[in-house]
């Protein structure tokens, strides 16, 4: 490989390895030059993205139902990582599962609270613009109040 720099040597051969590329018919050299010293770099995306702890929701369900809660902006992405619902006031107000609506509703955590219920989510749960984050409401008296807060990561979405 007399025709690469030497700082480029190493990369350039594992990189004709691993894609089978064959010896081009220019100087590789010149075309991709590789410097040979550290190069920080930064993810411009990681810099722009957001960490928000937020109040989804906080009102009266209406009664047993899927209720939605939330959401995803249009032009955003978000990723969740935690979600807590909240009896706020009443008597009867029991919530039975979260769950996520992208194409179809998909279960997040299942579960019975007639107080509060907080889930963190084992892995974050991306979700793009448009989708949304129900809660199930099992039990229902008029005039209870729930209350919905989430952590999670927000960012502009291409």
């Amino acid at each position: 490989m007399d025709y690469l720099n030497w700082a480029s040597v190493p990369i350039v051969s594992r990189l004709l390895k691993r894609f089978v590329i064959q010896k081009p018919p220019y100087n590789i050299a010149e075309a991709i030059p590789l410097l040979g010293a550290i190069q920080p770099i930064t993810n411009v995306d990681n810099l722009l993205r957001e960490t928000k702890i937020e109040s989804l929701y906080s009102a009266d369900p209406g009664g047993v139902a899927l209720i939605k809660v939330h959401t995803v902006p249009s032009g955003k992405k978000q990723t969740f990582r935690a979600i807590q619902i909240n009896k706020v006031s009443g008597a009867t107000l029991t919530t039975s599962y979260v769950s996520a609506k992208i194409t179809a509703t998909v279960p997040i955590e299942e579960y019975t609270a007639a107080a509060a219920h907080s889930y963190y989510l084992p892995e974050p749960l991306p979700l793009p613009e448009g989708a949304e984050i129900h809660v199930g409401v099992a039990a229902y008296t008029a005039g209870d109040i729930m209350a919905v807060k989430a952590i999670y990561d927000e960012e502009d979405s291409y």
